[in-house]
Parts: C-alpha cells; sequence; structure tokens
C-alpha cells in the first residue's frame, strides 16, 4: 500500500523550472476574437498605456497577456493587492439581528 505524502501547509511546492514563454516574431498567425477561431498575422509589437506587450496585427491591436505582469507597470501603478471594491448594498444587519 503506497502512502502519499503531502506538502506542509506552510510550505508552498517548489517549482523545477521556470515556464518558457512562446518566441513570437512578425508573420507569425495569432487565433483572436471571442471563441479564438479568427487567424491574424503579427505585423509589429508595441506596448500600451500600461507598459505590456501588445501585437499589432493585420486585425488591429491584441495583447499577449491577458494578465498583468507587475514588473513592467510603472511604479506607482504597482499596488500588490487586489481589486478595492465598495461594501454591498443592504441593510447590514445579519439574520440574528433582525
Amino acid at each position: 500500500m503506497r502512502v502519499k505524502r503531502h506538502a506542509k501547509a506552510g510550505q508552498p511546492k517548489a517549482r523545477k523550472k521556470a515556464y518558457e514563454l512562446p518566441r513570437l516574431a512578425v508573420g507569425d498567425v495569432l487565433l483572436v476574437g471571442k471563441f479564438k477561431n479568427r487567424k491574424a498575422i503579427i505585423t509589429g509589437f508595441a506596448s500600451d498605456e500600461n507598459n505590456q506587450p501588445v501585437a499589432q496585427t493585420d486585425k488591429g491591436e491584441h495583447k499577449i497577456f491577458k494578465p498583468r505582469i507587475a514588473r513592467l507597470m510603472p511604479g506607482e501603478q504597482r499596488s500588490g493587492g487586489g481589486i478595492s471594491r465598495k461594501p454591498r448594498g443592504g441593510r447590514g444587519l445579519n439574520r440574528r439581528d433582525r
């Protein structure tokens, strides 16, 4: 019988190697659109207002990465925290307090 060994709760799993990003070049084809079924040919590269990489294609500009890369962002926009949300509407009372 095999015994599974789990990492301790306070220790994250160690990664063996960094993820290699695909190399993109002018002339490569991207699949764009809601269902990623339209072909767009890369004509160049640029960066947007947040210094994130953008591919210029024959169909327009398309973000290369959907999430933003923090180290590419300007210093004052690097909050590190999540989205600040307003408290939800409602009475603010628990069921027991009514």
